[in-house]
């Protein structure tokens, strides 16, 4: 997971976190010539979100569960709303996870990725 297209970043406008931090390191896993599937950035805010009414409904069962669940995500669901004005938290790991297991519930298409390493 990484890199967005044409969206906006999880860090800064143009950026996602990952390639964010170490450019160089993306832009060598580009450039490998390995096979692999790119999920961007904006994959994740558009089929990961889970909406403000979805976390009511789990923290209304009122276990130790869903009452972790409303602490592990306190942060983000607030950085989400303030930053990315997001109605909810996104998932990507639970993504990417859902296209490692069966990837016929991605649509695929072959593009060309870059990243700018020049500052």
């Amino acid at each position: 997971m990484g890199g967005t297209n044409n969206a906006f970043g999880s860090i800064v406008p143009a950026a996602e976190y990952n390639f964010y931090v170490d450019p160089e390191a993306a832009k060598l896993v580009l450039q490998s010539g390995i096979e692999m599937t790119m999920v961007c950035w904006d994959m994740c805010t558009d089929y990961s979100l889970m909406f403000d009414e979805e976390h009511a409904e789990i923290e209304s069962f009122g276990t130790a569960g869903s009452q972790f669940f409303k602490d592990v995500n306190k942060v983000v669901k607030k950085f989400n709303k303030e930053v990315h004005k997001l109605n909810g938290t996104t998932h990507p790991d639970t993504l990417l996870v859902a296209i490692a297991a069966d990837e016929r519930i991605m649509e695929k298409s072959n593009k060309y990725y870059g990243v700018s390493t020049e500052y």
